[in-house]
């Protein structure tokens, strides 16, 4: 799948996270892909520990991702290439409630590839 901007990328791989779809979830992401994820501590670089992140992630019920829109800056890196980043609400509900988790995001995103994704960070925002 071709993309138009970094936008559209984001817009897809949270339809893909909210919808439970893993598969389409991992084939945002190039092969070789990196993520380091909000909730866990290891560095995900192939298709099988990005999947099990995921996989893992997914199982909580009511999971979903709000961007917080007025936060998300791109930077175009020359062709194809760009840097999507911003802050984003994680949420899942709990016997409490819902919990919700804000986290900051970077993406590196090559627009000339069906697995556009080469890069993403995201981490926990600090409560100061």
């Amino acid at each position: 799948m071709q993309f138009e901007n970094p936008r559209s990328v984001l817009q897809a791989w949270l339809d893909a996270v909210h919808s439970g779809n893993l598969d389409a979830v991992e084939a945002m992401y190039a092969n070789d892909a990196v993520l380091i994820p909000t909730f866990s501590r290891k560095f995900r670089t192939c298709a099988e520990s990005r999947a099990d992140y995921f996989k893992q992630v997914g199982s909580k019920p009511g999971l979903g991702v709000e961007v917080l829109e007025d936060s998300v800056t791109s930077q175009a890196l020359g062709g194809p290439v760009h840097i999507l980043g911003g802050l984003y609400n994680w949420y899942n509900d709990t016997a409490e409630g819902q919990n919700v988790v804000l986290a900051r995001f970077t993406y590196v995103i090559d627009l000339s590839s069906d697995g556009p994704i080469v890069h993403h960070h995201s981490s926990e925002c600090p409560a100061t």
